[in-house]
Parts: C-alpha cells; structure tokens; sequence
C-alpha cells in the first residue's frame, strides 16, 4: 500500500469542537485459566490451559507471562509460544515466561502446564499478564482440590 503524503485523516469535532482521535488500543488483553480436571488425587497429573487473547483493535506488544504454582503442585512441563525466561532466576514457584513479542488484534495464545499434584488439599494457581499497552497487570487464579490417594 503507498500512502500520498498529502492524504490527511478527518476526524469529526464532538459536540465541544475538539477533534479526538479514536482510542484503536480499548479493549485488552483476555487471560483465562482452566484446570482440566478437578478434583484430582494425589500423585496423578494435572493439565492446565491458559489463554491469552487480545482483544484489542490493534496489536500488543511485550506481553510478559509470570506463574505462580504452589507448593502442592511441581511443574512438569509449559507447552506454549514462548520460552522459560532465563533472565530471572527460577526459585521453583515463581516462574517467568520469555516476552510474547507481538500479539496481533483479535488473535490468541495457549499455554499448556502439566503439573504433578504433590499434596492433598485445595490449591490455587495464578498466573499475571502484563503488556506494552495495559495500564495494570491482569491476575487470574484456578482452585483446585487435590484428594488422598
């Protein structure tokens, strides 16, 4: 596509006069956590899927993914579009996702966490998105209930 650089955008006065530029970046992005299954006994594995959506008119860029995974649980393995980041040290609960570096409007990405439940119990596993155009960090939490062998 060739612009003219003549070309100019109209944007319509309110009802004040000011000419105001559509906010294309309203919306943000979705983050869902699902547990495959619940309740689970002891020992046996558990598969969490985690959705990041973006619902916004234009892409976001440095979507940064961070888990925390309880003490109950021991990670098995993340399938997904990125990485472990290695620039973080990884103390065994907290763990940071290398950036998503672009994730296009209305487009989405899924994590695949296997975890082992270690011991019985209810647990909570969060996980927090932040990105280049959010304004706060998102937090999502999945309860799950571990049973004795």
């Amino acid at each position: 596509v060739e612009l003219d650089p003549t070309d100019r955008v109209e944007v319509p006065a309110n009802r004040d006069g000011v000419r105001e530029v559509p906010d294309q970046a309203s919306g943000g992005p979705e983050l869902t956590l699902t547990n495959l299954s619940d309740p689970v006994r002891q020992g046996r594995q558990l598969v969490y899927l985690l959705r990041i959506f973006n619902n916004r008119e234009v892409s976001d860029r440095n979507l940064q993914l961070t888990l925390e995974i309880p003490p109950e649980l021991k990670l098995e393995k993340i399938q997904g579009p990125v990485k472990l980041d290695n620039r973080y040290p990884s103390t065994g609960r907290t763990i940071h996702m290398e950036p998503i570096s672009e994730l296009r409007a209305a487009d989405e990405v899924t994590f695949r966490i296997e975890v082992i439940a270690v011991e019985a119990g209810p647990v909570r596993l969060q996980a927090s998105l932040e990105s280049l155009l959010s304004d706060s960090r998102i937090v999502v939490e999945e309860d799950t209930t571990i049973f004795e062998e």
